[in-house]
């Protein structure tokens, strides 16, 4: 157990050191920000805690963060709960779904038996490779490495590659006998497939797929969906004639029609969601199979996302099995006969998981996957944190910082919440975290109430050294990548934040879109006055957003594809 301890305290190390695409991100608690006067933001987010950002003397009311028992597995978790749960049936559930969905038609798909390879012996083989390690295969599946403790000095089983039995404890440290020796070996994890899904970091790198965070995943249900539903854009329109979802101690997808489904052409399910809590998906492939299987159903990590909707898209590959052993299925295989997917939630009782849209892999993939362009000013998939604004200072250009705004200055609650922990050493407001992880300055609002027009501002300073104003009509006007639920304004904010600021509409757009603002466009088009760019959500109260700005750059230059 030293060695699993010695495994998560590097790799926590490890990851935290390159968590996301772009760089690193400091653990520690973020200070209350000083007293600037274009930031009323405070509040602190630990590692896996989404921030809301209110006004200077806010108290933090951030959501719950993830339960120590989803970071590390137990081993004296013999099987997952929910597939203990999954014998009790191989015919779909018609009943209706609790809360607002509804029972649905038949979904059209073919039936089809797919036969789990038999193996009685229940043996595996576990072959040297001194440069991996041993290489364990189970009914001709290959399902990855597992090394000494010392990851060295290894030695040849006694009938190596026959015979050999497992007893995986499911916390990464797996018995193996072959003839009459017996050895205690630790799972190489990431590096080979399958991984144990319940695990969280090895070898320097989360499990978390950070594809799934690039902005909020807003949602505009299409009869395309296999299930739909995102009061934020479509009020109360729901898709659910493909399949039913429940919410209860039976949470999962339920097809409507009796039987299993050959859902191969799907390949693989795509979920947008909201979740305080990680979870995991099972393919429940009906009683019979689950029982061949000893219930060690095909499954994979649904990351917890509080605050952005999140859409994960997993292809049928990236199902596993959670314990290695015999008998062995491939995700793939599984895809052929599926009664329901059971969702199990990690490590709370009362969790909060919000499913927005269920879509086909091969629809979430061939869609809404168009990258947004690059400007010449800031792009967020490079990581950069300061937006270079090139005005007249000694060093040929200026820099400024992302940050936010909201009313409370004129009286107003409108709130901004970040999805990550904000600030940095130099800057308690500082967006830096964000950028890395989502590879854009992303979050969502809510419009409150004390004033006639609520709103918050997200925006960036043309020198985070100087308040004075800047002319900056030589850049002819800028361009701007971005993905809003709302239309919104952008603003040339003056040093004296003048009623009559230069403003601009910019519709919204589900997708990321990327636009020329000329500064013809503005009322006024006046540039030479400016300290500040925001760009600023405003309504009704009680309204909230999502948003996601990616990059900006003078007129014309946002041509880079990132």
């Amino acid at each position: 157990m030293d060695f699993i301890k010695r495994i998560y305290t590097a790799s926590i190390v490890l990851s935290l050191a390159f968590f996301a695409a772009c760089g690193d991100s400091d653990s520690s608690d973020i200070t209350t920000p000083n007293n600037s006067s274009e930031t009323d933001i405070t509040d602190t987010a630990s590692q896996d805690t989404a921030t809301t950002v209110k006004d200077s003397s806010a108290t933090s009311d951030s959501t719950t963060t993830r339960d120590s028992s989803a970071v590390k597995s137990s081993s004296s978790v013999e099987k997952p709960s929910s597939a203990n749960n999954t014998t009790s049936s191989s015919t779909g559930n018609s009943s209706s779904s609790s809360g607002n969905n509804t029972s649905s038609s038949s979904i059209t798909a073919s039936t089809s038996s797919s036969s789990i390879i038999d193996n009685n012996t229940g043996s595996c083989n576990v072959k040297l490779d001194t440069l991996y390690g041993y290489l364990v295969t189970c009914d001709g599946i290959a399902l990855g490495h597992l090394i000494n403790e010392l990851g060295k000095d290894y030695i040849a089983f006694e009938n190596e590659g026959k015979n050999c039995s497992l007893n995986d404890h499911m916390d990464g440290i797996v018995d193996v006998s072959c003839g009459q020796e017996t050895h205690t070996l630790y799972k190489k994890l990431c590096k080979s497939t399958p991984y144990d899904p319940m695990m969280y970091y090895c070898n320097g790198t989360s499990l978390i797929d950070l594809k799934t965070y690039s902005g909020p995943a807003i949602v505009e249900c299409k009869e395309s969906d296999l299930w739909c539903h995102n009061p934020n854009t479509d009020g109360t329109n729901v898709h659910n004639d493909k399949i039913t979802y429940k919410e209860d101690n039976n949470a999962g997808f339920y097809f409507n029609n009796t039987g299993t489904q050959d859902l191969t052409d799907w390949g693989g399910i795509c979920i947008t969601y909201t979740s305080d809590t990680s979870a995991h998906i099972f393919l429940d492939l009906g009683e019979e199979k689950n029982l061949a299987l000893g219930n060690n159903l095909p499954q994979q990590v649904i990351a917890q996302s509080p605050v952005l909707p999140t859409e994960r898209c997993i292809s049928w590959s990236d199902f596993k099995q959670r314990r290695w052993g015999s008998p062995t299925i491939l995700g793939k295989d599984a895809a052929k006969s599926i009664a329901s997917f059971k969702i199990e939630f990690q490590g709370k009782p009362q969790s909060k998981f919000n499913l927005i849209r269920v879509r086909t892999y091969s629809e979430g993939f061939r869609k809404d996957n168009v990258r947004p362009l690059c400007g010449n000013m800031w792009c967020g998939s490079d990581c950069e944190t300061q937006v270079t604004t090139f005005t007249s200072s000694a060093d040929g250009y200026d820099t400024g910082d992302w940050q936010g705004t909201t009313d409370k200055a004129d009286g107003g609650t409108s709130t901004v919440t970040w999805p990550y922990r904000i600030g940095n050493d130099f800057n308690p407001n500082a967006l830096d975290d964000i950028i890395y992880m989502y590879e854009s300055v992303a979050g969502t609002y809510t419009l409150g109430s004390g004033i006639a027009s609520p709103y918050v501002k997200i925006g960036f300073e043309i020198d985070n050294m100087d308040t004075r104003d800047y002319d900056i009509s030589k850049w002819k006007g800028i361009c701007l990548s971005y993905k809003a639920d709302f239309d919104f304004t952008m603003e040339l904010t003056s040093s004296d934040n003048n009623a009559t600021n230069p403003k601009v509409s910019i519709p919204k757009s589900y997708n990321a879109t990327t636009i020329d603002l000329p500064w013809t466009e503005l009322n006024p088009p006046d540039a030479s006055k400016v300290s500040f760019i925001n760009f600023v959500f405003s309504g009704a109260a009680g309204t909230t957003g999502y948003f996601a700005f990616y990059s900006v750059g003078k007129l014309g230059t946002c041509t880079k594809q990132n």
